[in-house]
């Protein structure tokens, strides 16, 4: 029997289309753990090769047990199509087929064994890395710089990354999210199960943990507050007291050791040992699929993991989550907590048992970065488009009767304390005047030092607008200091037309200057509120080449093909 999409995934490859058409090449479908993203693939996919019989297209995932269920959903959409899988862990090697779902490491290892691809879908899309598209350290980083696809759409539940932020935006491998479906929408449709937390001590406290490079605590230190028997037994004291009616409970773990030392507990003190099933990284493949199989269909209560259920990992049955690991990644706390959000016969909810405060950190599995505000909830609006009128879901971001795009509606902001120009409240940087911001991570308490930089040349860039629509004058700066030999680049925004009296009086004082003047030293340096300044600390008088009566005065515009050009307005010289 053919399946039947939902709405909400009707509607986001619909979206994903329309993103595709109005030219963004690589779009973004964020939705949540248990929602469907193995469907939405194998829908794209069937309207990609119904629309195009002689294209290619590759389904990329880091993960090779994705792979075999994404192409199950494939044929369950449209059994005539041409599917082969290339991973090594699957024991398949097919490379000519016209849909190739391909492994990361497997394909990152040779990625031009199969060919060229038109269009490049990546499940579990966080996993790929910003440089992606040029960077070749990594596996990702080699498949797409030699691949180099028309197009990218990813898919993921969590659209963050530890210390980086969203993984879409300027600046980003994914420039625009197509469709966003939130978690408490899937709860209130009945296509996801809730949870119950009613534990709120923790026993795990990570309070003084280092944290690693990538953001996330060190895994020596976790095991250090984390492997004692007393923390072990109080842990699954909490479970036994807790989870004596839920049918299959999953346990994480932060290492090996620990995962070891948690199921021989469990099978010393609390449950039969045919009960417990244990996995990591080493659990040979054909063991583990047989135990991901018993999994399913309830053959343990209890199963420990490291690292190897966090994503794609699809049992219903699981009823009960515990945490006996801390994280300061938010992505890893979702995928984890996703675990026991698929419906199930006879499953009300999920008991979510949090032993290491992560609750604590991110607040809520639907919401786990907040609101930014005073707490109080705020009213859905919905978006409606400027060419027809029509009120559209805000999750939409084209118009669902006439395609056109939607405005933003960005919600949280982050105003720039040198621009004043507002940005969305995951930005990393102003996209007005280029000001980094503070972040959570940062060390607020160390201030960079003062540096100076000679100024060998400079543009100005006049009738720009920021986002408020005020009219603003960009200089962007080249400077170096001694002995540099790669310039660096600055940008200084002026609004003389500002309504603040103080920022219009210095931008108007900084343009008349510019006019007589050249700038030649710069000085930057971290303010008290840790934002980075840059300011103009010399100037020279400017010495105006003759050439054929015109004093030049250097602009830069970009073209409709996006090239920049700098030219004199008086003359038209091109430099």
């Amino acid at each position: 029997m053919k399946i039947k999409l939902r709405d909400y995934q009707t509607e986001a490859v619909t979206q994903t289309s329309f993103a595709l058409s109005k030219g963004y090449k690589r779009p973004l479908i964020v939705a949540p753990t248990a929602s469907g993203k193995s469907l939405m693939i194998a829908e794209i996919v069937v309207r990609m090769m119904k629309k195009n019989p002689l294209s290619r297209v590759l389904v990329l995932c880091h993960q090779g047990e994705l792979l075999a269920q994404n192409e199950d959903k494939i044929k369950q959409l449209d059994a005539s199509i041409d599917t082969g899988i290339f991973c090594a862990g699957q024991g398949r090697k097919q490379r000519t087929n016209s849909v190739i779902l391909a492994s990361r490491d497997s394909l990152g290892n040779d990625p031009l064994a199969c060919g060229k691809f038109t269009v490049v879908i990546c499940d579990e899309a966080h996993m790929i890395p910003m440089d992606a598209w040029t960077n070749k350290k990594t596996n990702y980083g080699k498949i797409f710089c030699l691949l180099k696809p028309d197009y990218v759409v990813g898919l993921t539940g969590t659209p963050w990354r530890s210390n980086k932020g969203m993984i879409y935006g300027k600046d980003k491998f994914f420039t625009f999210c197509a469709y966003d479906i939130k978690m408490q929408d899937l709860m209130e449709k009945g296509y996801l199960c809730g949870y119950g937390h009613p534990h709120k001590e923790t026993v795990i406290d990570a309070k003084d943990i280092r944290l690693s490079s990538t953001g996330d605590y060190k895994v020596a230190d976790l095991e250090r507050i984390s492997m004692p028997d007393e923390v072990i037994a109080k842990c699954l004291d909490i479970w036994q007291k807790n989870a004596s009616d839920r049918r299959v409970s999953i346990f994480f773990a932060c290492s090996r050791d620990h995962g070891q030392a948690i199921a021989d507990a469990l099978k010393a003190d609390y449950v039969d040992p045919d009960q417990v099933a244990y996995l990591d990284g080493d659990t040979p493949k054909n063991e583990r699929a047989q135990m991901l199989e018993d999994i399913r269909a309830g053959a343990y209560r209890c199963v420990v993991n490291i690292g190897v259920l966090t994503t794609g990992f699809d049992a219903p049955i699981i009823d009960c989550v515990c945490w006996l690991r801390a994280t300061q990644s938010v992505s890893l706390f979702v995928q984890m907590g996703g675990r026991g959000l698929r419906l199930h016969e006879g499953k009300e909810d999920c008991l979510m048992l949090d032993m290491a405060g992560n609750f604590e950190r991110f607040n809520s599995l639907e919401d786990p970065l907040g609101d930014e505000g005073d707490g109080k909830e705020t009213e859905k609006k919905l978006k409606k488009c400027s060419a027809c009128e029509h009120e559209n879901p805000p999750r939409l971001k084209f118009c669902q009767k006439c395609k056109e795009q939607l405005p933003t509606i960005m919600g949280p902001i982050k105003l720039c304390m040198h621009c004043q120009a507002e940005n969305h409240a995951a930005a990393s940087k102003c996209e007005e005047c280029y000001e980094i911001f503070i972040t959570h991570t940062d060390i607020v308490h160390t201030k960079e030092a003062i540096k100076r930089y000679k100024v060998w040349d400079h543009i100005v860039m006049p009738n720009q607008k920021t986002k408020k629509g005020y009219p603003c004058v960009k200089v962007r700066i080249s400077a170096g200091g001694p002995n540099v030999i790669a310039s660096n680049t600055f940008y200084i925004t002026l609004m003389p037309d500002h309504e603040n009296a103080f920022v219009s009086k210095k931008g108007q004082a900084i343009v008349d200057k510019l006019k007589s003047y050249n700038p030649r030293e710069i000085q930057t340096h971290t303010n008290n509120k840790g934002f980075k300044e840059v300011n103009i600390i010399d100037w020279n008088e400017k010495d105006y080449e003759e050439l054929e009566g015109c004093a030049h005065e250097w602009e830069m515009s970009v073209s409709p093909m996006g090239v920049n050009h700098t030219f004199c307005p008086h003359c038209g010289e091109m430099r």
